[in-house]
């Protein structure tokens, strides 16, 4: 009988970049389905449920947002009502076995920083890519002009869509970006979250 699994993650964005990052590393695994829970809160609250369910595999994949320690607490405390939880979630991210099940939990953008899922689309952007650093410059004089619309904890946001609005083809998703191979999956970061998923959901 074929295993369940899925990976539940915040946004409809999430899942657009998991399903093109499946689609264009050949060794990543397709077995899983990804589950949109809409919000950070609802998918944290959700957990408890989700581990007590027939599901073989449940991967969690949020974002750090402003302090990774305190994200991190809010979803130990919900596995460790099951499950032995270390204190730290490993620079690789945590996978846990017991019996049949596993769970396992990535904090974006790389388990140590705050940030988010834009943070780690940045990560993959080639290195040498020379319009980055005009990128930041850019919004650095806009924000000290005071001309910036966007709040400081959505600057990642502002930094990578505009990145890619400079690329050839201004339209392109960050999803896209990597079927369309601006953006470089051989990256550390990426390299490290496919790992993560490959040893979640095929280990």
């Amino acid at each position: 009988m074929s295993k369940t699994q899925v990976l539940l993650v915040e946004g409809k964005g999430d899942k657009f970049v998991i399903e093109k990052l499946r689609d264009e590393v050949a060794l990543l695994p397709r077995n899983f389905e990804i589950l949109v829970k809409d919000s950070v809160d609802t998918l944290i609250e959700s957990i408890s449920a989700e581990i007590v369910t027939n599901k073989d595999t449940i991967g969690i994949l949020v974002d750090a947002d402003e302090n990774v320690q305190s994200r991190w607490v809010a979803i130990k405390n919900r596995l460790s009502k099951k499950y032995s939880v270390p204190d730290s979630l490993p620079i690789g991210g945590l996978i846990i076995e017991d019996n049949s099940k596993k769970v396992g939990v990535w904090i974006m953008p790389n388990n140590e920083l705050k940030g988010m899922l834009e943070d780690f689309i940045a990560m993959m952007v080639p290195e040498g890519d020379l319009l980055m650093p005009i990128v930041d410059e850019t919004l650095t004089h806009i924000e000290d002009q005071k001309l910036n619309l966007y709040r400081e904890t959505h600057k990642s946001k502002a930094r990578i869509r505009t990145w890619l609005a400079w690329q050839e083809d201004p339209e392109a998703s960050m999803g896209t970006a990597i079927s369309k191979r601006i953006l470089e999956t051989d990256q550390e970061i990426c390299q490290r979250f496919v790992e993560w998923l490959k040893k979640l959901f095929e280990g």
